[in-house]
């Protein structure tokens, strides 16, 4: 093969890889785009401004309860039957117990612990409040639907409202009542002090001012 046929081969292989580069970018302005959906995740926490108890349709609907002497107790909710209620966090949950809201009031509902550090917080949803979840291994075999102790997980559905109940949250004065009353509190196992948790109503409700 002389030189001129090794030019001309070459002049050739040039002139194809430019048609093809051409055709190429012919092409390719053509293809339509195709626009992959994304699934956008939605913050919750404080990011969102959801107290996690309700959904959050319910969250702002909460109202201030203070006992006689002036001092705030929890939130007071008016909700429509059948109400979800969540874990705010990781704990156990208990729906056994009693608490006076007021004075000469108590009331029965569910109740969440969790320990943090040397601090015993827990979460309370007290009213007409029935537990949605089940004990896994029954404690009193007579009551097979009695929480102890039993783990919940932040999130978890664990109770809805039940205006079956006869139960309602009345302020001192009578002049108001509410189907459920949210509590929080801690208690420092150090210290062997505790009390309504204003850090936490501020945590998850923190559009109210609780002092």
């Amino acid at each position: 093969m002389n030189k001129r046929t090794q030019i001309i081969i070459g002049i050739v292989i040039i002139i194809i890889l430019l048609i093809g580069v051409a055709i190429f970018v012919h092409l390719s302005k053509n293809i339509p785009s195709v626009e992959i959906p994304v699934e956008i995740q939605k913050p919750v926490g404080e990011a969102m401004k959801t107290c996690l108890v309700l959904d959050e349709e319910y969250c702002q609907k909460g109202e201030p309860l203070y006992d006689k002497d002036g001092k705030f107790v929890g939130l007071g909710f008016s909700l429509p039957d059948k109400t979800k209620i969540y874990a705010p966090f990781d704990g156990t949950m208990d729906n056994g117990g009693m608490f006076d809201v007021f004075e000469n009031q108590t009331h029965q509902g569910i109740f969440i612990e969790a320990r943090e550090g040397n601090k015993i917080i827990t979460f309370a949803a007290l009213g007409a409040v029935g537990a949605t979840i089940k004990p896994e291994q029954p404690v009193f075999p007579e009551k097979p639907d009695r929480l102890v102790a039993e783990p919940v997980e932040k999130g978890e559905f664990v109770a809805r409202v039940n205006k079956a109940l006869p139960y309602k949250i009345i302020l001192p004065s009578g002049e108001k009542d509410y189907d459920v009353f949210i509590g929080f509190w801690e208690f420092n196992s150090v210290k062997e002090e505790g009390g309504v948790s204003k850090e936490l109503f501020k945590k998850f409700f923190n559009y109210i001012n609780p002092e």
